[in-house]
């Protein structure tokens, strides 16, 4: 991969992380917790816990996010760290090239030493024997010819001494080209050396640019875990928060329940008429792998919804919540008052018909079957409580 490649890949990394921080713009506290106030109403109390219930969820997104940045910085890592280890495997590379470059040009400059002395050395024995000649004169000729037996053997002489100058200027000028020659050779390598050295400028640039992009993407992820510990800390306020208003909401309907007027009967008529099924009982369970206790009993079959919810007694509506959260609570439920403390409890409806205040006959249609709360599937969830304290609602049905 190319510098120019590896720089736009950190600059998009440094965009995202600009754009991540950027999109931050709200991180609940303990400043903002809701306190949970003597004597609120049931719609006060329940506008409390949807108000909870949607900072849960962007709490719980946010969450999300920080894990997938999280995610993506450990690749960035992993990946800056793989780079990394191949442009130190290329650096040695160059730096070993270079290092036999200065070895070629070292023995490339001893030998153009040596050949400089061999032709200086050669050009004064040439310049020697030319000045001893000089001086001489005709006296070289002349003790040439008289010590020649012959004519013949006088002009052979004369050819030597001419030969043996012209052999002298051969070899000095072949000295000098083989000199031209280690000299092209030595620039060469000059050359060659100075593009290696510009190449190891690149490459240990480009190395320590991977080292900065790799520091950056770890120093992102640790700003990523200490925000993703704030929103986690604050998940369990809102946890702590969400468990007073409940509490807050239970102690109200308790308040509200009448305690004056005589409960009716000890048999309930069946709240789902249409609908015959339990899928789960009432009292712990194993719900995702987690221990709860289930406070009531859930009808349903498939096709349910939207078929009637009726009044298990005759009461007094005293909680029609119409609206809800998704995934959280009862979502559209239903609570009736039925005197002597005992209240009934209809969720996760998907539409409600009644309103507070309102008094209902035993059987009277009071909502539709729905999948609205925390629901995995359209039920009906029922619960019996007396006095606020949840109990079986089973009974208060005959065994048949």
């Amino acid at each position: 991969m190319s510098a120019k490649s590896i720089l736009k890949k950190t600059a998009a990394v440094l965009c995202a992380f600009a754009v991540w921080t950027a999109c931050l713009t709200y991180l609940p506290n303990s400043a903002n917790l809701l306190t949970v106030s003597a004597g609120k109403s049931l719609s006060e109390l329940e506008a409390e816990k949807k108000q909870l219930a949607d900072e849960k969820k962007q709490v719980k997104n946010k969450l999300a996010e920080l894990e997938k940045s999280a995610e993506e910085q450990e690749q960035y890592q992993a990946y800056y760290a793989e780079q990394i280890e191949i442009q130190e495997k290329e650096l040695d590379i160059v730096n070993a090239q270079a290092d036999e470059l200065e070895a070629q040009i070292s023995d490339l400059n001893d030998r153009i030493t040596q050949q400089k002395e061999d032709i200086d050395k050669s050009i004064s024995m040439f310049r020697d024997r030319l000045r001893a000649m000089y001086i001489a004169g005709d006296a070289s000729y002349a003790s040439v010819i008289a010590g020649s037996s012959d004519f013949y053997e006088m002009l052979a002489r004369m050819e030597m001494v001419k030969r043996m100058s012209v052999r002298d200027k051969e070899m000095i000028d072949d000295l000098n080209k083989q000199l031209d020659t280690y000299n092209t050779d030595c620039e060469t390598l000059n050359t060659r050396l100075d593009e290696q050295k510009q190449t190891i400028s690149e490459q240990e640039t480009l190395l320590a640019e991977l080292q900065d992009s790799y520091n950056n993407s770890v120093e992102v992820l640790e700003m990523i875990n200490k925000e993703a510990e704030d929103y986690a800390a604050r998940s369990e306020e809102i946890d702590a928060e969400e468990e007073k208003v409940e509490a807050a909401l239970q102690a109200e309907i308790k308040r509200l329940a009448s305690q004056e007027k005589v409960f009716i009967g000890s048999d309930f008529t069946w709240p789902a008429p249409q609908v015959h099924n339990l899928s789960d009982g009432y009292g712990w369970r194993d719900l995702f792998g987690k221990q709860q206790f289930h406070k009531g009993v859930d009808i349903t079959k498939p096709g349910c919804a939207g078929k009637d919810i009726v009044a298990a007694q005759a009461g007094t509506v005293i909680l029609a919540q119409k609206t809800y959260t998704p995934g959280y609570s009862y979502g559209k439920y239903v609570i009736i008052d039925h005197g002597g403390g005992y209240t009934t409890l209809y969720g996760h409806c998907s539409e409600v018909y009644v309103s507070v205040g309102q008094t209902v006959t035993k059987g009277q249609k009071i909502a539709a079957i729905g999948n609205t709360g925390n629901s995995y599937g359209a039920h009906l969830h029922f619960e019996v409580r007396i006095n606020g304290q949840h109990t079986d609602p089973m009974k208060f049905y005959k065994k048949q």
